[in-house]
Protein backbone atom coordinates (compact mmCIF):
# COMPACT_ATOMS: atom_id res chain seq x y z
CA UNK A 1 0.00 0.00 0.00
CA UNK A 2 1.20 3.31 -0.90
CA UNK A 3 1.13 6.41 1.22
CA UNK A 4 -1.67 7.83 -0.91
CA UNK A 5 -3.83 4.80 -0.39
CA UNK A 6 -3.24 4.86 3.35
CA UNK A 7 -4.09 8.56 3.39
CA UNK A 8 -7.26 7.85 1.40
CA UNK A 9 -8.26 5.06 3.83
CA UNK A 10 -7.55 7.29 6.85
CA UNK A 11 -9.51 10.10 5.22
CA UNK A 12 -12.41 7.72 4.53
CA UNK A 13 -12.36 6.39 8.10
CA UNK A 14 -12.12 9.95 9.44
CA UNK A 15 -15.03 10.98 7.24
CA UNK A 16 -17.00 7.97 8.41
CA UNK A 17 -16.27 8.80 12.05
CA UNK A 18 -17.16 12.44 11.42
CA UNK A 19 -20.38 11.37 9.72
CA UNK A 20 -21.27 9.09 12.64
CA UNK A 21 -20.52 11.84 15.16
CA UNK A 22 -22.68 14.20 13.08
CA UNK A 23 -25.52 11.67 13.07
CA UNK A 24 -25.10 11.16 16.82
CA UNK A 25 -25.12 14.91 17.47
CA UNK A 26 -28.12 15.32 15.21
CA UNK A 27 -29.98 12.51 17.03
CA UNK A 28 -29.12 13.95 20.44
CA UNK A 29 -30.15 17.43 19.34
CA UNK A 30 -33.46 16.21 17.98
CA UNK A 31 -33.97 14.07 21.08
CA UNK A 32 -33.17 17.09 23.25
CA UNK A 33 -35.71 19.16 21.31
CA UNK A 34 -38.24 16.37 21.71
CA UNK A 35 -37.49 16.27 25.43
CA UNK A 36 -38.13 20.01 25.68
CA UNK A 37 -41.46 19.56 23.90
CA UNK A 38 -42.27 16.63 26.15
CA UNK A 39 -41.33 18.67 29.22
CA UNK A 40 -43.52 21.56 28.12
CA UNK A 41 -46.36 19.17 27.46
CA UNK A 42 -45.83 17.53 30.86
CA UNK A 43 -45.73 20.95 32.56
CA UNK A 44 -49.00 21.92 30.90
CA UNK A 45 -50.55 18.60 31.91
CA UNK A 46 -49.27 19.02 35.46
CA UNK A 47 -50.71 22.53 35.72
CA UNK A 48 -54.02 21.29 34.36
CA UNK A 49 -54.07 18.43 36.87
CA UNK A 50 -53.18 20.79 39.73
CA UNK A 51 -56.08 23.08 38.77
CA UNK A 52 -58.42 20.09 38.54
CA UNK A 53 -57.16 18.83 41.89
CA UNK A 54 -57.83 22.22 43.48
CA UNK A 55 -61.33 22.31 41.97
CA UNK A 56 -62.08 18.78 43.16
CA UNK A 57 -60.70 19.56 46.64
CA UNK A 58 -62.97 22.61 46.88
CA UNK A 59 -65.95 20.51 45.74
CA UNK A 60 -65.07 17.83 48.29
CA UNK A 61 -64.97 20.44 51.07
CA UNK A 62 -68.31 21.81 49.91
CA UNK A 63 -69.82 18.34 49.91
CA UNK A 64 -68.43 17.67 53.40
CA UNK A 65 -70.15 20.84 54.62
CA UNK A 66 -73.41 19.82 52.94
CA UNK A 67 -73.20 16.38 54.54
CA UNK A 68 -72.60 17.93 57.96
CA UNK A 69 -75.59 20.24 57.48
CA UNK A 70 -77.80 17.33 56.40
CA UNK A 71 -76.67 15.19 59.33
CA UNK A 72 -77.50 18.07 61.66
CA UNK A 73 -80.93 18.43 60.05
CA UNK A 74 -81.52 14.67 60.33
CA UNK A 75 -80.61 14.79 64.03
CA UNK A 76 -83.03 17.68 64.59
CA UNK A 77 -85.81 15.87 62.68
CA UNK A 78 -85.21 12.67 64.63
CA UNK A 79 -85.48 14.64 67.87
CA UNK A 80 -88.73 16.26 66.72
CA UNK A 81 -90.07 12.86 65.70
CA UNK A 82 -89.23 11.35 69.10
CA UNK A 83 -90.99 14.24 70.84
CA UNK A 84 -94.03 13.86 68.58
CA UNK A 85 -94.18 10.11 69.23
CA UNK A 86 -93.87 10.65 72.99
CA UNK A 87 -96.57 13.32 72.87
CA UNK A 88 -98.82 11.03 70.84
CA UNK A 89 -98.28 8.16 73.27
CA UNK A 90 -99.13 10.43 76.22
CA UNK A 91 -102.28 11.57 74.43
CA UNK A 92 -103.26 7.97 73.70
CA UNK A 93 -102.82 7.13 77.39
CA UNK A 94 -104.87 10.18 78.37
CA UNK A 95 -107.63 9.18 75.95
CA UNK A 96 -107.55 5.57 77.14
CA UNK A 97 -107.87 6.78 80.75
CA UNK A 98 -110.74 9.03 79.70
CA UNK A 99 -112.44 6.15 77.86
CA UNK A 100 -112.03 3.93 80.93
CA UNK A 101 -113.45 6.67 83.12
CA UNK A 102 -116.41 7.14 80.77
CA UNK A 103 -117.02 3.38 80.66
CA UNK A 104 -117.05 3.34 84.44
CA UNK A 105 -119.54 6.22 84.50
CA UNK A 106 -121.72 4.47 81.92
CA UNK A 107 -121.60 1.28 83.98
CA UNK A 108 -122.59 3.22 87.09
CA UNK A 109 -125.43 4.93 85.24
CA UNK A 110 -126.64 1.66 83.75
CA UNK A 111 -126.49 0.10 87.20
CA UNK A 112 -128.58 2.93 88.62
CA UNK A 113 -131.03 2.66 85.74
CA UNK A 114 -131.51 -1.03 86.37
CA UNK A 115 -132.09 -0.45 90.04
CA UNK A 116 -134.75 2.21 89.47
CA UNK A 117 -137.37 0.09 87.74
CA UNK A 118 -137.22 -2.54 90.48
CA UNK A 119 -137.73 -0.01 93.24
Amino acid sequence: MSGGEIAAIITAIGSLILGMVGILISALTSRNAARKDELESLRATLESLQKENSRLQARLNQMDEEIAERESRITALESELRQAVESRERRIQELQAEVTELKDKVSVLEGKRRKRPTQ
